[in-house]
């Protein structure tokens, strides 16, 4: 666990693939070696996209998972950041983008020296109306970035896609959230929009991609904690 500048909040502190990495329970990693905050798929518009396919979600996430980045920004104050994909919901929301929420991310984007957009599979940002660099991945100090819903990406590297969540148990109650997972060479971040699922990590998808031994950092409220993890047997 480490300390950290806002109230309350508990990072993990790890080294991966030679490099430390903070894990952030507003499910997002700060890399200090690259001043670099990463998240990824946001998601933005997912309840208003529900809402025009008849599933009566509430049209507010856009604005808590905005909020929270703005949080993390001025925590941290990267001159990278980089959005792993899935940033938008769908292309239609993204064409549809409110006034205001369009004025809140651009602000965002333009007090940050360097923005990367990573193309995900529900937004593959063709004329994408924010500044910033768009690419389908990119590699930072031997890292490399990317969605993740292409075959296995180059190692190491970082990646989004599945929304990996597990549970454990904690003063005997059991504790289900999202989390971040890594082996070796791999991680997977947490999805950080308000109104993402999860990917239990024992699900098969994901233990091709870590292996069946795996490091956890779960999110529960303002904490990340870490333990070993061990795929569940299937036989």
């Amino acid at each position: 666990m480490t300390s950290h500048p806002s109230k309350g909040i508990h990072c993990a502190s790890i080294v991966f693939s030679g490099h430390t990495l903070v894990l952030d329970p507003r499910r997002a990693v700060w890399w200090p070696k690259a001043s670099m905050l990463i998240v990824s798929d946001m998601h933005l518009d997912k309840g208003r996209s529900y809402r025009t396919e008849g599933t009566l979600l509430p049209p507010y996430d856009t604005v808590a998972t905005l909020a929270r980045l703005a949080e993390l920004l001025a925590c941290y104050h990267p001159q990278r950041v980089t959005c792993l994909g899935d940033t938008f919901h769908n292309a239609e929301m993204l064409a549809s983008f409110s006034a205001s929420d369009h004025f809140q991310l651009s602000a965002l984007v333009n007090d940050v020296k360097e923005w990367w957009w990573i193309s995900g599979n529900h937004d593959p940002m063709t004329n994408l109306p924010f500044p910033g660099h768009v690419a389908p991945s990119v590699d930072v100090h031997g890292l490399h970035l990317t969605h993740g819903d292409h075959p296995l990406p180059p190692k190491p590297c970082l990646l989004g896609h599945f929304h990996p969540k597990d549970s454990t148990k904690l003063l005997g109650r059991k504790i289900t959230g999202p989390c971040f997972a890594w082996n070796h060479d791999r991680m997977v971040l947490p999805a950080f929009g308000a109104y993402t699922g999860g990917l239990d990590v024992n699900n098969p998808t994901l233990q091709v991609m870590l292996g069946p031994s795996a490091w956890i950092g779960l999110v529960h409220g303002r904490t990340v904690g870490t333990y070993r993890y061990h795929a569940e047997s299937t036989s």
